[in-house]
């Protein structure tokens, strides 16, 4: 999660950088940047814990050779491929709320297409993710001035 984070700013410095439209840094180059840099972690851990040899066993590669499986994969890469459109045009508070969307479209459509349960927990993280999203849309009030904060200077 902490690597996500970090290359999930660090893209957002990429896109947002005053010096990124002179370096020709586009949307596709640093979402494939973010996306080499979770292969490579992944990988690195993998190594280290020493799991990589039953990462791709033949058991193992059966298994992500399934529809399903590839669905799950097309789905959280455009995802991702969206986010770094947000990330170019939109702030990352609003990105953050794409994000908790995407936690309950991801337990709707995968309770829909998929047959995946729906849990208590999931539910919970649906409410909460909803009344965020509601606090977040709700329209900040305007106090008007008082009359001695209106001198004109």
């Amino acid at each position: 999660m902490l690597c996500s984070v970090l290359a999930g700013v660090y893209n957002e410095v990429l896109l947002k950088g005053a010096e990124s439209a002179k370096r020709g840094v586009t949307t596709n180059l640093q979402n494939a940047f973010m996306y080499c840099q979770s292969i490579l972690v992944n990988g690195v851990i993998l190594i280290w814990e020493g799991k990589a040899g039953d990462a791709v066993s033949a058991e193992n590669r059966a298994a992500i050779a399934s529809f399903k499986v590839f669905a799950i994969i097309s789905i959280m890469s455009s995802v991702g491929l969206v986010t770094g459109f947000f990330l170019k045009h939109l702030d990352s508070v609003l990105k953050a709320v794409a994000s908790a969307l995407e936690v309950v479209f991801t337990m709707l459509l995968g309770f829909l297409l998929f047959g995946a349960p729906l849990g208590l927990s999931g539910l919970t993280s649906a409410t909460l993710v909803g009344a965020g999203v509601a606090l977040y849309a709700r329209p900040v009030p305007v106090r008007p001035l008082p009359e001695d904060e209106l001198k004109i200077v």
